[in-house]
């Protein structure tokens, strides 16, 4: 009989963690699509394009999402950690000691408190035990009702905070990552026109793309923006192009000027 009902708990066992990692799931793959869309759509539209017009695999949407995530854990990152050494820089080391300190009086001073008020309430037989002790949730019904209404209201309100900061937190995400993705592209954007076409120190190829025509002529010159079944985009100094998919033409990227 012992064994049957432990295999039945670990069955059970089982089944929650099956049931658990599927809602996971559920949750994390339309959010993780959602964070790696709205960054492609920024960055397109950052060139004056829409995914409609270049659109992205869906495998590629989940790689780039990976991506995005992994910018905004460094970005937190080096928030906390600038927020950690600023506590231990002069004078902010005093204000943090000084905050600690003033903690550990007020913890201090609560059970130091609490124990006079347990030492008078067992010594006194006066009004401040009667008191005290009609206080008590468990002598007493009236406020033992009062302390269930509280913290039924306290979890309520928690409860509506609680999701109210998930739905902005789902929305905030995505719409971040569509702003990362426009401030990156106009990154680029705004190099090309500095700079031009140039080669690059760390990769040591060029910043620039070329679309070379059946007699190997360069037609068109600038950032490639992206390629799809439909075409090619690239932003030149006059503005963005969208040439159509040849088998003639040639994409080429040149490793010096």
């Amino acid at each position: 009989m012992t064994d049957k009902s432990s295999k039945d708990t670990e069955k059970s066992s089982l089944l929650l963690q099956a049931k658990v990692w599927a809602i996971f799931a559920a949750i994390v793959t339309p959010g993780a699509f959602l964070i790696g869309s709205h960054y492609y759509e920024g960055y397109l539209s950052a060139f004056g394009l829409s995914p409609d017009e270049l659109p992205m695999a869906t495998s590629n949407v989940y790689v780039l999402s990976y991506s995005v995530v992994g910018y905004f854990l460094l970005a937190v990152g080096e928030v906390l950690a600038k927020w950690v050494n600023s506590l231990f820089d002069f004078p902010d080391v005093l204000y943090t000691l000084v905050l600690l300190a003033g903690f550990v009086l007020v913890v201090y001073l609560g059970l130091k408190g609490r124990r006079k008020i347990k030492v008078g309430a067992v010594a006194a037989n006066g009004r401040f035990a009667r008191t005290l002790r009609w206080l008590n949730p468990h002598a007493n019904d009236g406020i033992k009702a009062v302390f269930i209404v509280f913290f039924a209201s306290y979890g309520v309100v928690a409860l509506s905070i609680g999701f109210a900061a998930i739905a902005v937190f789902w929305w905030i995400i995505p719409v971040a990552s569509q702003a990362k993705g426009a401030d990156n592209a106009r990154e680029r954007i705004d190099f090309f026109h500095k700079s031009g076409c140039v080669l690059e120190k760390k990769t040591k190829w060029n910043n620039c793309f070329v679309i070379l025509d059946e007699r190997g002529a360069i037609a068109h010159q600038g950032i490639l923006v992206g390629v799809s079944d439909r075409g090619i985009a690239m932003y030149k100094k006059e503005g963005l192009v969208i040439v159509a998919r040849k088998d003639s033409l040639q994409l080429m990227r040149k490793n010096s000027n």
